[in-house]
């Protein structure tokens, strides 16, 4: 059976050690820069490479997280000085988000192991393979995908997989999650996560500012049957055959029947429990996952020792005894609960694809253990523990925290003073801190000196210098050191030379063996004996680092760093594309391949309009306006239509001589490819004249979809900086769209000249495998719209995605940037594009008519994050 590595969390340098000394394989820490962790205890450089020195010597792999999102300036002045010393050091790979950071890392240290960090939302075997052939060494997989899925890719890649096995879970997948930016301007994508997840919430039915409708939903049907009329034009209407009421009014889209209010309202609607894999811990190995990874940097180290300590225990026993004897000890499960669980676990999404049992709606932080049992309440309320319980374990009673003051062990009785009103019999009071446990993991591990064992051999002989010996893990040192003198009175015995010899101190050495050889009386003062030995632990131990260390020839790191900041591109602008790179982008545009790349001039030009629909009245409302020259058309709009509704829409768009696009799914996984395949084979695709992807799974795919004219690539492929738009273009794409989070100045610092810029519309907050219907009322089958809410009153629309069985939430307010006329006339963007969600058709034709709602958002335009 295969080996697998056990990936343990390092928030700080003391959390990295503890987790070496529980049986780590390899740890992932994030230092003073660029990580997702940025609240965490991150070493700064010295730590990094104290960290690296100590993980090596005791033959456990040290990554390194940049897996956040970088701005021009921070990858031109910061990265590179950033990682060359720890490169330098050993660091065997850096976990990586941003296509800028992986290409300029490739390009400035070849040899670097990447891993692609579950930020980049990989969640099929196209992105897989795309980012192997990029060169990343393994994939961080999202979170989101079931145990097939991850067959499916393992089946297809031979790219080394990591996933999740225990810890906190995101309600979005991860990378895709702007709703802490943009409501609270701390930036997931930033290591700065508010976690909005975790509040409470209330959700109804229908669109913010309506009612509850308990109609149900149809999608828009275009003219498939019929699809030039009676007259030869192209019907904008198609047969209703679910009844819909209103083709044009998505906040006509409510759901089928009603929630109960006490279903819904102030709960913690996107709070997940934490996953446990320890159940399903054999299929993960059996499914072919290389690195089964601890989430967790934000933790106390207790958390990250006893974590680590019960995986290791569990991967070690299936690997030698297999199915057959592998058993959960219940008290293993209990120490889980105890250091941190949220309303119990979860086995994530590996036999799953969504559902209540998952969520924790109730209390969305720690909830411990089931501590002990009410059997009385009264002017003294008696319980029974159901656990040993310690002095100092803390008990949560309605509400407040309760100390034990005693041991009481387990069936025992006790009580607690003072009256309990709330506490019935049968009631379980919970353990929320567990002092017993947290003291001896700090014992075991936190505290624990881990020592690599060592042999030595010394020759002492009057009148020679001592000869000193030193080995371990296969390499060796030697020392020669003072001369030996002849004793006058006192002879040295082996026993005095080994006894002074081997106390190893504060060096990580310590000797398992430590033979001695003397000839005749000899002595030497012990001070010269502490310096041998020091000296040659200390060569010791820089000959067994050294086989780690890196050198960068200077001429060739200099080269390639100035190459990288002077923009220099030395591969094949055809990138991936199998049939070679696609043709050139529309008139008034700029390919950055064509023209590598370089920063146009200040001159203010006027940008290209596109706009986006997601139903057929809002396609309508856009057909009528001249300014627009190009519609994207989502995909669900053709999910169970007739096989001709492509042709009919394109056509429509065609009829009104503007371009068509298809707006890919946000998330490619393998049941939504098999959907999007069963709507849109190949030969429809070529009805657009192109197509806007929306992850790197789907850029991956682009061979399958050739020819396409343009491909342009969505706001949550990111594009910070210029090194990122390259890689872009490198992949296939002819444009991409202005990321969300970047000032007006930080996107002007990048390259402008193939950049769509969103200037109107609802940002997509959440795109999540979650279902809010389901997971509170029921799962309907029926696309439709809810409303959450959330304490401070703000409304964000909810599109149920039932086609890809997922939601997506909603800004509250729409993003204004036609107003923001300075910061437009700074940018000149190739295109400006409208993003219409949740407008009827007449709103949308008053925006395109320069009306704009009075409550709108200019994003992070002028603000920007962190």
């Amino acid at each position: 059976m295969a080996k697998v590595e056990l990936l343990s969390p390092g928030g700080s340098l003391t959390g990295i050690k503890a987790a070496v000394a529980a049986g780590a394989d390899a740890v992932y820490a994030g230092g003073s820069l660029f990580g997702a962790r940025a609240y965490a205890e991150n070493p700064d450089e010295s730590g990094l490479l104290e960290a690296i020195d100590f993980c090596h010597l005791h033959r456990v792999r040290m990554y390194l997280t940049v897996n956040t999102l970088l701005k021009e300036r921070e990858l031109r002045e910061e990265l590179y000085s950033y990682i060359r010393p720890l490169y330098e050091r050993g660091i065997d790979a850096v976990l990586v988000q941003d296509l800028g950071v992986f290409r300029a890392l490739k390009e400035w240290f070849p040899d670097l192991p990447l891993h692609a960090s579950t930020q980049m939302t990989i969640t099929g075997e196209d992105g897989a393979a795309l980012l192997q052939q990029m060169g990343a060494d393994r994939v961080v997989l999202s979170r989101e995908l079931t145990l097939s899925d991850i067959r499916a890719i393992r089946s297809r890649t031979d790219v080394e997989l990591e996933t999740f096995v225990h810890g906190a879970l995101c309600y979005c997948y991860s990378g895709q999650c702007l709703m802490s930016s943009l409501i609270g301007g701390r930036s997931g994508n930033r290591g700065r996560c508010a976690q909005p997840c975790r509040l409470p919430y209330s959700l109804r039915d229908g669109f913010p500012g309506t009612e509850g409708d308990a109609r149900s939903v149809s999608r828009e049907k275009a003219a498939c049957s019929n699809p030039r009329g009676e007259s030869g034009s192209r019907s904008m209407t198609a047969g209703n055959r679910s009844g819909r009421a209103d083709g044009n009014n998505p906040r006509r889209e409510a759901g089928c029947g009603r929630f109960g209010a006490d279903q819904r309202n102030g709960r913690y609607l996107l709070s997940l429990k934490d996953i446990c894999t320890l159940q399903i811990l054999p299929d993960l190995i059996d499914a072919g996952i290389s690195s089964l990874k601890i989430e967790g940097r934000m933790k106390r180290p207790q958390y990250a020792a006893g974590v680590t300590a019960i995986y290791r225990k569990y991967i070690d026993l299936y690997l030698e005894r297999g199915r057959e004897g592998y058993r959960i000890d219940p008290a293993d499960m209990t120490a889980l609960t105890d250091l941190y669980s949220r309303g119990g676990f979860s086995e994530g999404y590996y036999n799953q694809k969504n559902g209540p049992s998952m969520m924790t709606m109730d209390q969305p932080d720690h909830s411990g253990s089931a501590a002990a049992s009410v059997l009385k309440t009264g002017s003294r309320c008696r319980l029974q523990a159901l656990e040993d319980l310690y002095p100092s374990d803390i008990l949560s009673v309605e509400g407040k925290t309760v100390q034990c003051a005693e041991r009481v062990r387990a069936g025992q009785t006790f009580s607690l003073l003072g009256t309990c009103p709330g506490l019935k019999a049968g009631s379980i009071v919970m353990r929320v801190r567990a002092q017993h446990l947290l003291d001896t993991l700090t014992e075991t591990y936190v505290d624990r000196k881990l020592s690599v064992e060592a042999e030595g051999h010394v020759v002492m002989k009057a009148g020679e210098p001592l000869r000193i010996a030193a080995s371990a893990l296969g390499r060796e040192a030697v020392f020669s050191g003072s001369v030996v003198q002849e004793a006058e009175k006192h002879p040295l015995s082996a026993q005095d030379v080994r006894r002074q010899l081997g106390k190893t101190g504060d060096t990580p050495f310590a000797f398992q063996k430590l033979d001695v050889e003397l000839s005749g009386n000899c002595f030497l003062p012990i001070s010269d004996m502490n310096r041998a030995r020091r000296e040659v632990l200390d060569r010791l131990k820089e000959e067994i680092l050294s086989g780690s260390w890196r050198r960068i020839p200077k001429q060739a790191g200099d080269q390639s760093i100035q190459n990288t900041l002077a923009g220099a591109d030395n591969r094949s602008e055809a990138g991936i594309w199998a049939g070679g790179a696609p043709e050139s982008p529309p008139s008034g545009t700029t390919d950055g391949a064509t023209e590598g790349m370089q920063r146009e001039g200040a001159a203010v030009r006027h940008p290209s309009v596109t706009a986006s629909v997601l139903t057929m009245g809002q396609l309508q409302a856009v057909l009528k306006e001249r300014s627009v020259g190009g519609v994207y058309v989502e995909v669900s709009i053709f999910i169970g239509q007739p096989a001709t509704a492509p042709e009919a829409i394109t056509g429509l768009i065609h009829d009104a001589g503007k371009r068509a696009y298809l707006a890919m799914p946000y998330i490619w996984r393998e049941d939504v490819r098999r959907t999007f395949e069963q709507t849109l084979p190949a030969e429809k695709m070529k009805l657009f004249d192109g197509i806007l992807v929306r992850s790197i799974d789907q850029l991956g795919r682009l061979a399958d979809w050739l020819p396409l004219r343009e491909v342009i690539a969505d706001a949550g492929i990111y594009t910070w900086n210029t090194e990122a738009q390259k890689e872009v273009r490198m992949l296939g794409a002819t444009l991409d769209t202005c990321p969300y989070e970047c000032t007006a100045a930080e996107l002007s610092a990048r390259n402008m000249s193939g950049s769509e810029l969103v200037v109107y519309g609802r940002q997509p907050l959440m795109v999540t495998a979650q279902c809010l219907r389901k997971n509170t009322g029921g799962c309907t089958h029926a696309a439709s719209w809810l409303t959450l809410t959330d304490r401070m009153k703000a409304q964000f629309p909810v599109r149920c995605e039932c086609a890809f069985c997922g939601n997506i939430i909603y800004n509250s307010v729409p993003l204004d940037l036609i107003t923001a006329e300075k910061e437009r006339r700074l940018l000149s963007p190739a295109y400006i594009r409208y993003s219409f969600t949740t407008e009827t058709a007449a709103e949308v034709r008053r925006v395109l008519g320069g009306e704009l709602p009075v409550s709108i958002t200019r994003g992070h335009i002028r603000k920007g994050v962190e």
